[in-house]
């Protein structure tokens, strides 16, 4: 797929939402290149400009996951926040995130 303008990451993003609505949730290949396309164009709104760090061959839930059972051991604590690169008041917000999402039986 060919987007003039648009950076080579929201490219990639893009194709990577075509494939996986195509093969995995059966959408026509021209529907889903449109729509990996809208939020891939999205994502350049919202994060244009910003420098954002991509945790590699991570998944969010397994980290959010590893930090509330940190956070059990021993709370938040700086070497809590050392550990894991982040600042206090996001440790908190992903514990209140994870708190909510179990009692709501979501997972986060």
């Amino acid at each position: 797929m060919n987007y003039k303008g648009t950076p080579c990451f929201l490219e990639s993003l893009a194709d990577k939402i075509a494939i996986k609505l195509q093969y995995r949730h059966h959408i026509p290949r021209d529907s889903a290149a449109e729509f990996g396309m809208e939020v891939a164009d999205e994502m350049g709104r919202l994060w244009g400009g910003l420098s954002i760090y991509i945790r590699k061959n991570g998944k969010i839930k397994e980290r959010q996951r590893e930090i509330y059972d940190a956070y059990l051991k021993e709370g938040v604590t700086p070497a809590l926040c050392r550990k894991f690169g982040l600042t206090e008041q996001r440790i908190r917000q992903i514990i209140k995130n994870h708190m909510l999402a179990d009692d709501s039986g979501y997972s986060s």
